[in-house]
């Protein structure tokens, strides 16, 4: 081969690699915007205090939650101080929405059914947003800034 075909297939080669390069670079740039355009971006959760949703949560702690719960101590169900530090946002977010879903698929809160007498934790009919108020209190009860 000459050197000018084999300069002109290198050439050729590099073209290409970089075009392969730049289509999946902008392929996975599409499929970010794609999925946050319909809503599926994940939720960002700060470790400071909302103290607005906080005051929100305390409303519906206290009215849905106290009876079972307490913050100190133990009752029908656990102790809620430190919950924020030891579960994640979203399993807490699960557990006050979908109680029962949790407790056949989660190992967690399969022991702590096992662990309370099997006394499930009800469905309170707590949207995401009222849950994620109630993480706020939690979180404004824990000291957290």
């Amino acid at each position: 081969m000459n050197p000018s075909k084999i300069k002109t297939l290198i050439t050729l080669f590099i073209s290409v690699a970089f075009l392969v390069c730049m289509l999946i670079i902008n392929s996975c740039a599409n499929q970010n915007s794609d999925a946050e355009a319909a809503g599926l971006k994940a939720p960002v959760y700060s470790n400071a205090v909302d103290y607005n949703k906080a005051e929100k949560g305390k409303v519906l702690f206290e009215k849905n939650c106290v009876t079972c719960h307490k913050f100190d101590s133990r009752s029908t169900g656990p102790a809620l101080q430190g919950v924020t530090k030891r579960r994640t946002p979203d399993w807490l977010i699960e557990m006050i929405v979908n109680p029962a879903e949790m407790i056949e698929n989660d190992a967690t809160a399969k022991a702590m059914l096992a662990e309370y007498n099997n006394v499930p934790m009800a469905k309170m009919g707590i949207t995401e947003e009222g849950a994620e108020n109630i993480i706020q209190y939690l979180k404004k009860m824990d000291g957290e800034n």
